[in-house]
């Protein structure tokens, strides 16, 4: 697991939220900024793994707490909805930012309570990809 990620990803996610952003377009932003990067960064079609540990931090925050669809994530990040669902299904459950947007985070604890209880980092969250539309 990518650790150095992981927690810019928490910090920019939680620095983002805290201005409470009425619009993604407003979050994006945030959270780029947060994270030292330009929103075209975000966008680019870069496939490092730091890159794409950014952008799914993205993701899951557009997709709980904005109610955006995959096709709409998509569209933002020029990628297809199934990127889009690749990526949540690969990476979401390393990042754990469903707590964070619950609010049962702090974002300041030890990193070894970011992997599954196996230790393997490979636990996954399965996104419903029926209703994706």
């Amino acid at each position: 697991m990518v650790v150095a990620p992981v927690q810019r990803v928490y910090s920019a996610v939680k620095f983002a939220l805290d201005k409470n952003n009425s619009d993604s377009q407003s979050f994006l932003r945030d959270y780029a900024s947060a994270l030292g990067v330009g929103v075209l960064d975000l966008i680019s079609p870069k496939r490092s793994a730091e890159m794409v540990y950014l952008r799914t931090g993205a993701y899951v925050v557009l997709r709980k707490r904005f109610a955006l669809s995959y096709p709409q994530i998509g569209r933002l990040f020029h990628k297809n909805h199934a990127t889009i669902i690749h990526s949540l299904n690969a990476h979401s459950a390393e990042l754990k930012l469903e707590d964070l947007l619950n609010g049962s985070v702090d974002v300041s604890s030890s990193n070894e309570s970011r992997g599954n209880s196996n230790g393997s980092g490979s636990a996954h969250i399965r996104y419903d990809t029926e209703n994706y539309a």
